[in-house]
């Protein structure tokens, strides 16, 4: 059990990736009692420590409930490793936030932690994952194969921004929840809890052969409703 708010704080980096962690110790009738998260568009999380000694009313407790469970409230996740990724998710469509290094292509494949997504006695009849990827300025949206760069399929996500800070390159792109095709992969805001990725990394600005690559995992909450840390994976 969490008893005072240096444990939220910390626990609360174990459970949840983040882009920023923002601590604050509160005394509020309006929000749960003890350690909570609430998740932000931008990939930050707040992580809430309330101070009240008594415990929530059933009210307030049924209200962050029904609210986390709406299935029309934007999901946000965070995922970082050869990539930092932040996906928000309401009803029908997806944005997608990508930032990696501006001099190497950098991509993402959603819905396997590994280059199968469904391995079968050392065989992968079904192929990789669907996969974004960047290189430079351009997207290029792949389904690829067990080890290897697969086929270009037809390009879903439309750019919204395109920028450079530093060595990094931040591009932030939308697309329809539901893939355009079988090879796509589809979001659905009413189910979507967690989702395994794999990141790639190049060793240069043109695609080819990656230096480097990783599982993570993208856990969403609901953007900027309070989640009991022990709902976010602490009992």
């Amino acid at each position: 059990t969490i008893q005072n708010s240096t444990q939220c704080f910390a626990a609360a980096r174990t459970v949840l990736a983040a882009s920023r962690y923002m601590d604050t110790a509160i005394s509020d009738d309006k929000h749960p009692r003890g350690c909570s998260l609430q998740v932000q568009r931008d990939g930050s999380t707040q992580v809430l420590w309330n101070e009240l000694p008594s415990l929530v009313s059933s009210d307030v407790a049924r209200s962050v409930h029904e609210s986390s469970h709406n299935s029309h409230l934007e999901l946000v996740a965070f995922a970082t490793g050869q990539v930092n990724v932040t996906v928000a998710i309401r009803e029908d469509t997806v944005e997608i936030s990508l930032i990696g290094p501006s001099d190497r292509w950098f991509a993402v494949g959603f819905g396997s932690d590994s280059m199968c997504l469904h391995l079968q006695a050392d065989e992968c009849p079904t192929g990789g994952p669907y996969a974004i990827v960047v290189e430079g300025e351009s997207i290029v949206e792949r389904k690829l194969d067990y080890h290897g760069p697969g086929i270009i399929i037809s390009q879903s996500v439309s750019i919204q921004s395109s920028s450079i800070d530093g060595n990094n390159r931040h591009i932030v792109m939308t697309r329809p929840a539901q893939g355009a095709t079988e090879k796509h992969y589809s979001f659905d805001s009413s189910m979507q809890r967690s989702v395994p990725l794999i990141m790639a990394l190049g060793c240069s600005s043109e695609f080819a052969q990656h230096c480097g690559h990783g599982p993570s995992v993208l856990n969403f909450l609901p953007n900027n409703v309070p989640t009991p840390l022990c709902e976010a994976g602490i009992a």
